[in-house]
């Protein structure tokens, strides 16, 4: 049975091969073993397994395999749009053959792809997004790589500058073949020069929004603010349950574990067969003393692997045994990979504010406080090309410019002394006195 964990990435054991296949116009297709792919296969590891299947747009990644960097290294793992070196598609998955070790892509050309896999993209324009994604009806017929959520295809393409819109999928019904692997050229949203703001508040601002008739709060998730009544969970690593394209390392350092931490613990033996039911039992460490220092709660497992999913407001201890029940265990490793925000405590959840509506008649609205979790990739970026030229450019502050042996700390500044010793000169040479009394030299100048 296929693992969870990633592995090492020195060699992809098994057989790949590619096959010409024609079906009404040809297809491409490669079959790739288990073993090749990064985070084994969905739903077949214990309780859950967010690894691929059938409909994920994937890619390879070259990189060198690490365990906390580059777990995907070596392997074949989801492509997404986020930034340029996760969009680079290689195919998407049609099939996934368990009994048989193999993965079935589609490189180019028709495939069955499962209708349910496509999304709705909501979180680019609320109103388009909302449009029926089946058949070709007008901005549904060309499918986007997400740069949201890994492997998926969505409707609209991205608009975020820095994201990639990278077209892929075409609906083109065919008997049993639902559309076309197209994997079109990507291009990066703003081009070459980008430039963006998407929030302007530090992490952890607080601020109480009122929410009118049946608003939840949940558009305001893209600019970063978050429903502080509600728990969220903000990943700090690729690996985490809940990964979803985004991280929140710089957030993450304005409110560290205190609200919670997820952990993902590889242990140093087998989980105990008596432990068929381990998710949600509780995991402690203790002292030498034996007084409890930290309490975690199971929320999943991979047994195949000995590893753990804990959550708790705790910082684990490696050097200490997790106990759960009767029975302990080493820690091998350990890392965070989520954290939680903290709750506020209003009263019945909501405050409510009163108002009156436009006949007089009294209007309660619900107060929720809401707290700034700005992702990693929000905020204030610029990127340039390495040659620009401008009409016009005004710089009201500062600027700075160097090579590889000279550098101006302070253009204006510069400038302005240069003007005031050639200002100095041409008193000198224009024979002007600066002032009465001044013993001014004769000077001739030859118009030749």
């Amino acid at each position: 049975m296929p693992s969870c964990n990633s592995g090492n990435s020195s060699n992809l054991s098994g057989n790949m091969n590619v096959n010409s296949i024609t079906h009404s116009g040809a297809r491409l297709l490669m079959t790739i073993p288990l073993s090749g792919f990064s985070g084994g296969v969905a739903g077949e590891c214990p309780e859950t397994c967010h690894g691929i299947t059938a409909g994920d747009a994937i890619r390879y990644n070259p990189l060198p395999y690490d365990v906390l960097t580059e777990p995907s290294g070596g392997k074949y793992t989801k492509a997404s749009g986020d930034v340029a070196q996760h969009s680079e598609v290689v195919g998407i998955v049609e099939t996934v053959d368990v009994s048989n070790d193999s993965v079935s892509v589609i490189i180019a050309g028709q495939i069955k792809y499962p209708s349910s896999r496509l999304i709705s993209a909501t979180h680019v324009d609320p109103d388009m997004g909302l449009a029926t994604i089946t058949g070709a009806s007008g901005g549904n017929d060309i499918y986007f790589l997400s740069e949201v959520t890994a492997g998926r295809l969505q409707n609209l393409a991205p608009k975020t500058p820095g994201t990639i819109a990278k077209p892929i999928f075409q609906v083109a019904p065919d008997g049993d073949y639902t559309g076309q692997v197209v994997n079109y050229i990507g291009y990066q949203i703003g081009g070459n020069v980008v430039g963006e703001e998407t929030f302007s508040e530090p992490a952890g601002s607080h601020v109480n929004q009122l929410l009118f008739g049946n608003d939840n709060g949940s558009s305001l998730t893209q600019d970063g603010w978050f429903n502080a009544t509600i728990k969220h969970w903000f990943p700090l690593h690729i690996e985490d349950l809940e990964y979803a394209g985004l991280l929140y390392n710089k957030t993450f350092k304005a409110f560290g574990i205190v609200a919670g931490a997820r952990y993902k613990v590889t242990l140093s033996s087998a989980i105990d067969s008596a432990l068929s039911t381990i998710i949600n039992k509780q995991a402690t460490q203790k002292n030498g003393s034996k007084t409890i220092i930290g309490k975690y709660t199971v929320v999943d497992v991979d047994k195949p692997n000995s590893v753990l999913w804990l959550e708790g407001a705790y910082e684990l201890d490696n050097s200490k045994k997790i106990h759960i029940g009767t029975l302990s265990y080493t820690i091998a490793s350990s890392t965070i990979t989520a954290f939680a925000n903290p709750i506020a405590l209003l009263a019945g959840a909501t405050r409510s504010q009163s108002f009156t509506d436009i006949n007089g008649n009294p209007l309660n609205v619900r107060e929720v406080a809401f707290l700034k979790m700005p992702g990693d990739r929000q905020g204030l970026a610029v990127t340039l090309v390495p040659h620009a030229r401008f009409d016009s450019i005004t710089v009201t502050n500062q600027v700075n410019i160097e090579n590889s042996s000279y550098k101006i700390t302070d253009l204006t500044q510069t400038v302005k002394e240069i003007a005031d010793a050639v200002a100095g000169l041409k008193i000198k040479i224009d024979n002007t006195p600066t002032s009465s009394g001044d013993n001014v030299f004769q000077t001739r100048i030859d118009p030749k």
